[in-house]
């Protein structure tokens, strides 16, 4: 009886040992999606992605490494890779080079980059790729936790390819914290165009609209929370145009 009661107890601790002290959160709403799968949805020409803060819910600092396995994919040479904290990774490189110390109670976030931003870009295929992004502890690679992200792309918002054009500069200041400024200029014929502003999940959160007689634009950010975006520039029958922005305070 001892014997049993023993390995009982044995097979406990190392089940305790074994669970990850940490957790993963969405970016976007804050949400554990720790060991779960989230679909992020986009149309075939655009860049998708998500951000993932990484929460040290034990009592010692941990050092973690990052791991990109990709499932599936709509196509072999798919352009995809990852940020790990400040640095971000070629797409032939699948496991981070350097670690991350994350605090008790804290994360990695810094001002200017995320935890972990995934960028996936479908090179326009229409369908589900699959890739799993797992962070695992320094010393104890037992000690990890996973997220398996669907990239799922749809017709519906493919661009329409003409010859007329949208010029639209740099965005500035970016990092931006109150507002955000850019320059543009649109095609002989179209009197009006539309600025968009889309999450990391793909959701236009902020439309604004642009006049043709003007060339430059002030957009306020003050109620888009902290993190990464895509700007669009759009107008009818022309190509759109895209600029990354980063909302930090």
């Amino acid at each position: 009886m001892k014997k049993y009661l023993f390995i009982a107890v044995l097979f406990l601790a190392l089940g305790t040992i074994s669970k990850a002290q940490f957790k993963i959160l969405n970016a976007y709403d804050n949400s554990t999606i720790t060991n779960t799968t989230i679909n992020v949805y986009g149309n075939p020409v655009n860049a998708m992605g998500v951000t993932f803060y990484i929460v040290n819910s034990g009592g010692v600092p941990i050092s973690l490494y990052s791991r990109r396995d990709s499932i599936s994919l709509l196509t072999w040479d798919t352009n995809n890779y990852f940020c790990w904290a400040t640095l971000c990774y070629p797409s032939s490189t699948n496991v981070s080079t350097y670690d991350e110390t994350v605090n008790p109670g804290d994360t990695s976030k810094t001002i200017t980059s995320p935890d972990f931003y995934t960028h996936f870009d479908p090179g326009g295929k229409i369908g589900t790729s699959t890739i799993r992004y797992t962070f695992y502890n320094a010393s104890n690679h037992a000690d990890s936790n996973w997220v398996l992200v669907n990239y799922i792309t749809t017709p519906a918002g493919i661009a329409t390819v003409s010859d007329k054009s949208i010029n639209f500069s740099s965005l500035y200041p970016n990092p931006a914290g109150s507002s955000v400024n850019f320059n543009y200029n649109l095609a002989a014929g179209v009197s009006s165009a539309n600025l968009k502003i889309f999450n990391m999940l793909g959701e236009c959160i902020q439309t604004i609209t642009l006049n043709a007689s003007k060339n430059k634009a002030t957009v306020n950010v003050q109620a888009i929370p902290s993190g990464i975006y895509i700007c669009e520039l759009e107008a009818n029958g022309c190509q759109p145009a895209y600029q990354k922005l980063i909302v930090s305070r």
